[in-house]
């Protein structure tokens, strides 16, 4: 019995260039996000865009007033509530937990994410 020797495998296509994304003022500067992030100030203390969608962390403290903000802007409507808990996370250094709002403006048929950070020892307090 004759073997047939292995054929090389092709190699992998190459990676497509990823463009580098936004800073955090020209995201903060993005039409859509503009006149509410004016209005929270420096409450957002970061900003990254992924997919076409925009996420912008806040200062636990002053969500409410950046929620306020951007329900003014036309973002009304709370699509999802989402709790988020890195401890399985392989190098995340910050704290264990992070809360995300993603809000949907029906005038502008889009979407922004409000996300805050939080830790276990860290007591909630009332946005009322």
């Amino acid at each position: 019995m004759t073997e047939v020797p292995e054929q090389p495998k092709p190699a992998a296509p190459a990676a497509p260039a990823v463009p580098a994304g936004r800073s955090i003022d020209e995201i903060k500067r993005d039409p859509l996000v503009a006149r509410a992030c004016e209005r929270a100030g420096d409450a957002i203390t970061g900003a990254k865009e992924f997919a076409g969608e925009i996420t912008l962390t806040v200062d636990r403290d002053r969500l409410p007033a950046v929620a306020s903000a951007f329900k003014e802007d036309g973002f009304n409507y709370l699509v999802d509530l989402s709790g988020i808990d890195y401890s399985t996370y392989p190098n995340h250094a910050g704290p264990r937990f992070a809360v995300a709002y993603m809000l949907y403006s029906f005038q502008k048929n889009a979407r922004v994410r409000l996300k805050t950070a939080t830790d276990e020892s860290t007591p909630e307090r009332s946005t009322r």
